[in-house]
Order: C-alpha cells, then sequence, then structure tokens
C-alpha cells in the first residue's frame, strides 16, 4: 500500500498525576498507520509502540511513566477509506480512561501547518489504478 505522509496530525492527551509513576495499557487502531510515544510538553521520551493494519486492534504496555507524561498519536494517511484513529487510554495505577473523542484529547491538524513545519506543500498520493 502507497502510505502518503500528509498531515501528521499529534494528538496529545494530557496525562495529569502527581509526582509518582503511572503504569498504562492502551487498545489502538488506525487507517493508516501510527506511532504512540510518551513524553513531556516538548520531548518524546518513550516510543511504546506502532501498527498499520487498521484491521487490527493493537494493546501496548507503558510502566513507570511519570505522572506530569503526556500520550502522543502520530499518524499518516493515504486519504483513501476507513481514515480514522480510535483508542481507549487506561491509567491502570489511578483506574481512569481516556478514549478518543474526550474532551482532554486534543488534534494538532499538522497539515495545516506545513509552511511552519518546513514543507512547502502536502505531498499528493499516487493514483492507483490496480491491484497492490
Amino acid at each position: 500500500m502507497n502510505i502518503a505522509k500528509i498531515a501528521a496530525a499529534v494528538a496529545t492527551l494530557a496525562c495529569a498525576g502527581l509526582a509518582h509513576a503511572d503504569d498504562w495499557t492502551m487498545h489502538m487502531t488506525c487507517d493508516n498507520q501510527f506511532g504512540l510515544y510518551f513524553g513531556s510538553p516538548t520531548t518524546t521520551t518513550l516510543f511504546a509502540g506502532g501498527g498499520t493494519n487498521w484491521q487490527t486492534t493493537y494493546t501496548y504496555t507503558a510502566n513507570n511513566r511519570p505522572g506530569s507524561d503526556y500520550i502522543y498519536v502520530s499518524t499518516s494517511s493515504d486519504r483513501s477509506t476507513a481514515q480514522g484513529l480510535i483508542g481507549d487510554f487506561t491509567n491502570t495505577t489511578l483506574g481512569r480512561t481516556t478514549v478518543t473523542g474526550d474532551a482532554v484529547w486534543q488534534v494538532f491538524p499538522a497539515g495545516r501547518y506545513l509552511a511552519q513545519l518546513g514543507f512547502t506543500s502536502a505531498r499528493q498520493p499516487s493514483a492507483h489504478t490496480g491491484p497492490g
């Protein structure tokens, strides 16, 4: 499948907490691909996993994460069918679950800021004329 990174939407989820370590369990699927990270407001510090099959629900865990960590999900799309990201993120230490679509979930539409990010334009997917 030809994947064109068009607008790598970066979603952030604030993992508010006290100065303790948190354990997480996350379930996700995305069309077309995603990467899951933890980190500060400005830097990622842990790559927790990723996926490229939208028909699969991926499960990841991250243990001993600082209570101040954010969760980042970067995505890319081929601008074809079933575009989207679905996930639930459970802080098993605090017993709290956040799902994509909750009020604390934020999406950064990177495609809207291509010039500021150093790109001249979004790469368009190539024409698909047959199988494969």
